[in-house]
């Protein structure tokens, strides 16, 4: 009898589950599941909700993380994934090609479908028995959710459920893309560690205290705050609040105002907007400039070589940097690089010339490829570990007026700088950051 009852309630549980997704466009309060995949006992310690990580590198191998949330679901559900990987030259930049992504279809026409769609949503924004809103989602370091015609965000979680304009409505799939920890298995569903906010510090580089030397600091989007020093060693010695990491803020730095020092802003794709501080906290410029929605990576530089930095972006859907020697204005524009195969994008004076120029780092082969003008490439060399996710930094490390390079890698927070611009040894080497 007992058995029977549980079927009978599971029965009802999932009629209302039907009737109420014909109503709604997805779902959007949690409830109780009605069938969840197993879930351990947590304890009420839990991970930060994940920060904005986008595509950076191009690495087609599916992640263990996001291999074990498909294999529950294929238990729970039955067996639906569509893929978890995306070839390099596969559309526009994606997580898939990261192997941090997961489409599992379920279909929207499909009442069945649609209440099991639902069921799993439930779950996995659920508060859980300590008050954890969003448990599940920020224990498996889920960084958004995309399902018919609407996408949720940890990086934005009180905004709730938001429309999706993109070019594919996902009504026949769900979406799951994951932060770095989520995907590598270093959050609290697999581990009893939770974890801050699923992203690793950005590095960032500049002269900061105008001495001439350039110095790494990174940025933490999780709670939007810089952490600079004025050498590379040692603890910070200027920590402060700038930008909105839950938006997706990735942070730049460059001398705004001709005084010798350099500080920090931050480019927010979700509104193409750089927004720049000349000192710490206050915002002293902001304007638009690029199409966040494409894609566009943030540079800075002297591009004319008048003491002023100004900034620019490139966009991997076509190769193409836009620079500014202003704010709104594209004074140059040109194709460098390959943006299909991952290529981050930077900017230094490489000879020494009283000019920044561009270049681009590619993951793929950990291959730096500068260019003192615009489309020819004046140096190309191996240096760093692309497969280690390494992130790339430049700077004036020796105070000799030559940008070099040097890479973070987010898997031991280690900095590593190169004094010249060709392959070799370290010549630099620290631990920064989380």
């Amino acid at each position: 009898m007992f058995g029977k009852e549980i079927g009978l309630r599971r029965a009802v549980t999932g009629l209302l589950g039907v009737t109420l997704a014909t109503i709604g466009a997805v779902a959007t309060a949690p409830s109780t599941a009605m069938a969840a995949p197993p879930t351990p006992v947590f304890g009420s310690a839990i991970d930060g909700y994940a920060s904005y990580q986008g595509q950076e590198i191009c690495d087609p191998t599916d992640k263990p993380g996001v291999v074990g949330f498909k294999d529950l679901l294929k238990s729970t559900y039955g067996d639906r994934d569509w893929n978890i990987s995306r070839d390099c030259d596969a559309g526009d930049t994606s997580e898939h090609k990261e192997g941090r992504a997961l489409d599992y279809g379920f279909d929207v026409t499909d009442s069945a479908e649609r209440a099991q769609a639902d069921d799993v949503i439930n779950w996995l924004l659920a508060t859980d028995q300590y008050g954890n809103k969003h448990a599940m989602a920020r224990r498996l370091g889920i960084m958004y959710i995309i399902w018919n015609k609407q996408q949720w965000r940890a990086y934005d979680p009180s905004a709730g459920w938001q429309p999706y304009t993109g070019d594919i409505p996902h009504t026949d799939h769900i979406h799951f893309s994951f932060s770095w920890s989520g995907a590598n298995k270093r959050t609290s569903w697999w581990s009893a560690n939770p974890v801050g906010g699923g992203s690793e510090d950005l590095p960032i580089s500049g002269d900061w205290d105008g001495d001439g030397d350039e110095t790494v600091g990174v940025f933490r989007p999780s709670n939007s705050t810089f952490y600079l020093r004025n050498i590379n060693g040692g603890d910070a010695t200027s920590i402060f609040k700038f930008g909105h990491g839950p938006s997706g803020d990735i942070p730049i730095a460059g001398d705004w105002d001709n005084d010798g020092k350099d500080t920090v802003g931050v480019f927010r794709p979700s509104n193409s907007t750089f927004y720049l501080t000349n000192g710490t906290t206050s915002t002293d410029a902001f304007f638009k400039f690029g199409n966040g929605a494409a894609g566009d990576r943030p540079v800075a530089g002297d591009w004319n070589n008048d003491g002023r930095d100004t900034v620019g972006v490139f966009r991997p859907g076509n190769s193409t940097f836009y620079l500014t020697n202003g704010t709104t204005s594209t004074d140059a524009f040109f194709k460098f690089g390959n943006g299909a195969a991952g290529d981050r994008p930077v900017a230094g004076d490489w000879n020494n010339d009283g000019r920044d120029t561009v270049g681009v780092f590619r993951p793929g082969n950990s291959t730096w490829y500068l260019t003192n003008g615009t489309t020819s490439t004046d140096a190309f060399f191996i240096f760093g570990h692309g497969p280690s996710a390494d992130v790339p930094v430049v700077g004036d490390w020796d105070n000799d007026g030559d940008s070099t390079v040097g890479v973070r890698r987010p898997a031991n927070n280690t900095v590593y700088l190169r004094n010249t611009n060709s392959g070799g040894a370290v010549d630099i080497q620290f631990v920064y950051g989380i």
